[in-house]
């Protein structure tokens, strides 16, 4: 095994050790383009990836759910316990306990979108399905800055990519399927209106919450002996992009990290 000096420096014989290995593993549940799903009173003590898949569902509840790390284990999930893509519409999650799993208890992401091609100031190749009526926000990540916002007014689906009309002009825009380029976030897609509350976070890698998504509250929870931070709002590259999540941190206590 080769690791980096920094992680060698940490490593004393006789350390407990446990590899992350889930490159065949798959989540627990995987919830996809469902509606209307509550997980319910659930304990998960172990799995190969992560809990909770959820891709493009709407009304998904998980309630009183237990990722609960057994004593003879040194870890209970591989990766992120509730992994959310990009949806028109969060998860509630409630009452559930987060416990010795090797990535993100909870990770929320909001829809990017590359520009592969400027057709015209106002149409343009997109790497998303989109639809009309979304709303979409330009972002320049090199200097981590807003550049508009606009609404899809035509939305034509080609094999990989939609072709759009936007109801603003942008021109002069620098273009690619790369993170250091100009980049659409489709707003519409932001898991809005995500609730998790009353949950306990403890014992475990990484976030607590990774929150990538808007208009959400985040209240009541108890987060402990977390490797990284409690919580992190993140969009791409420099910025923290701030203005785009609304939401709340409420009532929330934190132990040592």
């Amino acid at each position: 095994i080769v690791t980096t000096q920094n992680v060698i420096e940490q490593i004393a014989v006789d350390d407990p050790f446990a590899m992350i290995a889930r490159y065949n593993g798959c989540s627990t549940y995987s919830v996809n383009q469902c509606r209307q799903i509550t997980f319910l009173n659930n304990i998960h003590y172990a799995g190969p990836a992560g809990s909770f898949g959820l891709r493009e569902s709407t009304g998904i509840s998980i309630v009183n759910c237990k990722i609960q790390q057994k004593e003879d284990r040194l870890i209970s999930q591989n990766a992120d316990c509730v992994h959310v893509t990009p949806s028109y519409e969060g998860p509630w999650i409630e009452g559930c306990l987060f416990e010795g799993q090797m990535d993100d208890a909870i990770n929320i992401k909001t829809e990017l979108v590359y520009i592969l091609k400027a057709i015209s100031d106002n149409q343009f190749l997109v790497s998303a399905k989109l639809r009309v009526n979304d709303e979409l926000s330009l972002f320049n990540p090199r200097e981590g800055r807003l550049i508009g916002t606009c609404r899809v007014l035509e939305a034509v689906p080609m094999d990989d990519a939609t072709k759009i009309k936007i109801d603003a002009r942008f021109e002069n825009l620098q273009i690619g399927r790369d993170k250091t380029k100009d980049m659409f976030f489709n707003d519409s897609k932001s898991n809005d209106n995500f609730v998790i509350k009353n949950n306990v976070f403890r014992n475990s890698r990484r976030y607590g919450m990774l929150i990538q998504a808007k208009n959400g509250i985040i209240e009541g929870n108890i987060l402990e002996n977390l490797s990284r931070h409690y919580k992190r709002y993140q969009s791409w590259r420099k910025s923290i992009y701030w203005w785009r999540y609304g939401k709340w941190w409420k009532d929330c206590c934190t132990g040592c990290c």
